[in-house]
């Protein structure tokens, strides 16, 4: 039998030097082990005299193969701050590569980091060799077992096809949950179906769920490192969607996969909504890391998304990255939509009113950049205030608002940075809020700097209230936003091209950027009014409930467009 190298062990690194330049590479250390379906590079760099610019990652294999990716600059590592001073704790980075699963074990990959700064300097690693080692698997008996009682019945069983049993990741505040709550009340309202909800544990949305009729279930946590956990939970979860009465299973987020498989078991058709445009080995490797669990854990994914009778996407982007991952016919797209009537119509929203900005707090005849968002890597809010430090003396009537401050050390470290940059007039750090109307109201750009999003509610939202939209060009966002019409795009994890997006729309006359909003508005009243997703699962859940092989294309007509 072949013995699997050790799971890597992380050691302090040495600091590397390349003139005033220091930085370390943490992850992978140097002949250290990782394994499929990617390598985690971690580490950190600063420069003497300007910011990061950006920071590029390198693999490459013996056969001559490789891959470089933009890594995640400015991520929090207090361990630098508590050595060298509070400026140390956006100094760090992080890559996802991805690493094909069929590379033989013990082949020997190496990897070169190359960071550069705003005033052109650079930091260049040398080549580091790391070890690719076999991935950790269950007992050949126990992934059998698991196998054998994961299987579905012969044949599709009937239920209600206006009822649907739904499981999703969470009842609380958040992009996913709010796109659930508003098709739930859609459906339930306008089409009248009933749902049973199935979530991990209560949250704020659950009492407007139970108010509308859904009967809402606690199931606690989806148990994805433990494979006979893993199967009793879904045995279980089938137990609960068979008694339910339900026609057609709606499972919500890539998080509730367990539940795709509990359709299968309970032979029911899965419809299931993925909001997330994360590589697939690297968001399983996430919440089902190597080193926690079996891979054949992390391998139920893509079983589970193909075995499902419909997978939704809201963006094309989204559909093309998991392409291989979902049966030929049965990918489709379903734009994201956020409810028109509750903004003003197209062209009269009267934006940068007084008195709303005297309550709030900002200068009246102020630029105002809002972004809303949690505070989190992803969503870059430490580089956005980077960037607005950097050409702040150049727009000195602009205003930034970062909406979606929480209590934590993410959050406590960027109200640092502010107050050192001496910007505390000029950048605002509100709290999570779920009252944002205001915000919209009294700005004049929308921004977002995430460098992983599909389609944005909160983009939605601020395009309905006639706001451009300065962001990043990733994944979804180009289908919503066309460049230099509804808003500008620019380049992710860049310091660089956000300087310059900045710049660029603070130096527009206002007559533009309003015409801009116009436009945004527009195209959310005509393309992505909630009705649409809402109308589109009205035919798809009871139509896969009545015949689970039909198309998905085939029962959406133009409201769907099927995958690849």
């Amino acid at each position: 039998m072949t013995t699997a190298p050790a799971p890597e062990v992380l050691v302090p690194s040495p600091v590397e030097w390349t003139g005033d330049a220091v930085g370390v590479v943490d992850t992978p250390s140097p002949g250290g082990a990782v394994r499929a379906p990617g390598v985690q590079v971690t580490g950190w760099v600063r420069f003497p005299l300007g910011p990061v610019e950006s920071v590029r990652v390198s693999v490459t294999w013996p056969d001559g193969r490789g891959r470089t990716v933009s890594a995640r600059p400015y991520v929090p590592r207090p361990d630098v701050a508590a050595l060298e001073g509070s400026t140390g704790f956006f100094t760090g980075f992080s890559a996802w590569v991805p690493v094909r699963e069929d590379r033989p074990a013990h082949e020997r990959g190496a990897l070169e980091v190359v960071a550069r700064s705003a005033d052109g300097a650079e930091w260049r690693t040398e080549p580091r060799s790391f070890v690719l080692a076999a991935s950790p698997m269950a007992p050949s008996g126990q992934r059998r077992a698991a196998a054998d009682a994961l299987r579905g019945p012969a044949r599709w069983r009937r239920g209600d096809p206006s009822r649907v049993f739904v499981a999703t990741h969470h009842l609380g505040l958040g992009g996913g949950q709010l796109y659930l709550h508003e098709l739930l009340r859609g459906l339930v309202h306008g089409h009248g179906m009933t749902a049973t909800v199935a979530a991990p544990e209560d949250g704020l949305l659950a009492d407007d769920l139970t108010r509308w009729g859904c009967e809402v279930a606690e199931v606690g946590p989806y148990p994805v490192n433990d494979v006979d956990r893993y199967v009793a939970f879904v045995r279980h979860l089938a137990w609960r969607m068979r008694r339910s009465g339900a026609g057609s299973v709606l499972v919500n987020t890539l998080g509730a996969m367990p539940a795709a498989e509990a359709a299968r078991v309970a032979g029911l058709p899965a419809v299931w909504a993925v909001h997330e445009s994360f590589d697939l080995g690297h968001y399983s490797a996430i919440v089902a890391p190597p080193s926690g669990g079996p891979a054949a854990l992390r391998s139920r994914w893509p079983v589970a998304l193909r075995s499902a009778a419909a997978v939704v996407f809201e963006a094309h982007a989204t559909r093309e990255l998991f392409a291989g991952h979902t049966r030929r016919g049965r990918g489709v797209v379903i734009p994201y939509g956020v409810d028109t009537s509750s903004f003003p119509d197209p062209g009269t929203a009267t934006r940068r009113a007084p008195r709303l900005r005297a309550t709030l707090g900002l200068p009246v005849a102020a630029d105002v950049l809002v972004s809303v968002g949690t505070f989190e890597q992803r969503k870059g809010q430490a580089l956005l205030v980077e960037a607005f430090a950097q050409v702040a003396a150049d727009h000195p009537n602009a205003v930034l608002v970062l909406v979606g401050r929480t209590d934590d050390a993410y959050s406590r470290a960027l109200e640092r940075r502010v107050s050192e940059r001496d910007l505390a007039d000029r950048i605002r750090l509100v709290p999570l809020t779920p009252d944002l109307d205001p915000w919209y109201a009294a700005a004049d750009v929308f921004i977002s700097v995430s460098d992983v999003e599909s389609m944005p509610r909160t983009m939605l939202e601020a395009m309905g209230h006639g706001l451009p939209v300065l962001s990043t060009g990733v994944f979804g966002v180009p289908e919503l936003v066309r460049d230099g019409r509804d808003g500008w795009l620019f380049e992710a994890d860049s310091l660089g091209s956000l300087m310059e997006a900045l710049d660029r729309v603070l130096s527009l006359p206002a007559e533009e950027r309003d015409a801009a909003g116009r436009s945004a508005s527009q195209r959310v009243h005509e393309c992505y009014d909630s009705a649409g997703y809402v109308t589109a699962f009205a035919r798809l859940l009871p139509g896969l409930a009545t015949d689970p092989d039909v198309l998905p294309g085939d029962l959406l007509g133009s409201s769907g467009r099927p995958g690849a």
